[in-house]
């Protein structure tokens, strides 16, 4: 009986378990318990239990058998907990990345646009070449930024995945207008916007997402506008 196996001091729940599948004839599969041993060891199991009949059909016993799958579960446990950490892990990377480069391109931004227009107010030609030149290398830093960026956000970004969380939309624009205000000083563009007096100063929104798709946007119509005007509404 259930009280000769070493896991004796559950033998009474295990004696219902029996007379359960005896009574209705209805087998009892994959049922995972934890055992505890009288030597004060606990596996997990999963256990089976089927009616065993005789060769007249009735039901004389119970068939079972319990598989111990103790280090199946602690290898899970190990599996998931690995993952969390590596997920933890790829999340903090992507977060890094993206304040990043904000803080990199915003300053990056700034001197591309800076040296423009210094380079177009200076009459001396080796001081202008130097600002071409200054130029020029903030422009690959730029290039080479957007591209490494771009590669990271494919990689790692599921573009379904909503993050929600409450921002102010104001502040947001002005964000984006300070990241392309050099670009629009250089071209000699006015940049407007306009925000409906309806839409309140908090939205609950994938604050990442609008963010980035607004830039992309401004920064699409900024440099396919030669002379005039980009307005955000």
């Amino acid at each position: 009986s259930d009280h000769d196996f070493p896991w004796h001091a559950e033998a009474e729940k295990y004696n219902l378990d029996d007379k359960k599948v005896i009574d209705t004839g209805q087998p009892h599969l994959n049922i995972e318990d934890v055992m505890p041993f009288k030597s004060g060891k606990k596996a997990t199991v999963i256990t089976n239990k089927v009616p065993l009949r005789d060769s007249h059909g009735d039901i004389i016993g119970v068939l079972g058998i319990a598989t111990d799958i103790t280090q199946q579960k602690k290898n899970e446990y190990a599996l998931s907990v690995a993952k969390e950490a590596a997920e933890a892990a790829n999340h903090a990377k992507i977060e890094f990345i993206a304040n990043m480069s904000h803080d990199i391109r915003t300053p990056l931004t700034g001197v591309v646009g800076m040296s423009k227009i210094l380079e177009d107010a200076i009459a001396d030609p080796m001081q202008k070449n130097y600002a071409h030149w200054l130029g020029e290398s903030g422009g690959q830093l730029l290039k080479m930024l957007n591209e490494i960026l771009d590669v990271v956000s494919a990689d790692n970004l599921n573009e379904m995945d909503l993050h929600e969380e409450a921002f102010n939309v104001k502040a947001m624009l002005q964000d984006i207008y300070e990241l392309e205000k050099p670009s629009t000083l250089v071209k000699g563009l006015e940049l407007i916007s306009s925000i409906d007096e309806e839409i309140p100063p908090v939205l609950i929104s994938d604050h990442t997402k609008l963010h980035r798709i607004l830039l992309n946007l401004l920064g699409n119509a900024i440099k396919f506008t030669q002379e005039g005007h980009v307005k955000v509404a």
